[in-house]
This record gives structure tokens, sequence and C-alpha cells, in this order.
């Protein structure tokens, strides 16, 4: 059994005690090159977006197969289930 006595070492404490680092000179920065150096950019072609109404008419088509798809998977293996 360990018992603690009064004459023990109070436990250790870490401390922050480091010196301070000593200022660093800031590097100066990089002049910026003039815009007149770069090349004038093109001018960027704008997508031609698809109808709304075709994207949303092609969503409807898409979900309408898979139901289909569905409904007969589930008619065979019922079928198949009864035979």
């Amino acid at each position: 059994m360990i018992s603690a006595s009064a004459d023990s070492t109070p436990p250790l404490v870490f401390t922050n005690d480091y010196p301070e680092p000593e200022p660093q000179p800031t590097p100066d920065p990089e002049p910026t090159p003039s815009p007149d150096l770069h090349k004038p950019s093109k001018t960027k072609k704008k997508r031609v977006l698809p109808d709304t109404g075709d994207v949303a008419e092609l969503v409807i088509a898409s979900v309408g197969m898979v139901a289909s798809g569905v409904t007969a998977l589930g008619f065979a293996l019922r079928a198949r289930k009864q035979k």
C-alpha cells in the first residue's frame, strides 16, 4: 500500500518558461507586376444551357422507365413464386 507522507515532494508543474523568440525581420514583399504585362484574357463563350422543360421531361421519363422496370420485375417474381 502506498501512503502519502507529509514530507513528500510536491508534484512537478510544467510551465511555459521558454525565452521569447527574437523578432525576425519581415522580408520585403515582391513587387506586383503591372497589369499591362499580362495578355488580355479571351472572352469566354457562354455555355448554352438546355431549357429547364427539357431537363424536367428527361427526368420524368427516366423515373417512369425505372418504375415500369421495377413493376415488371415484381410481377415476374410473383409469377415465379406462385409456380
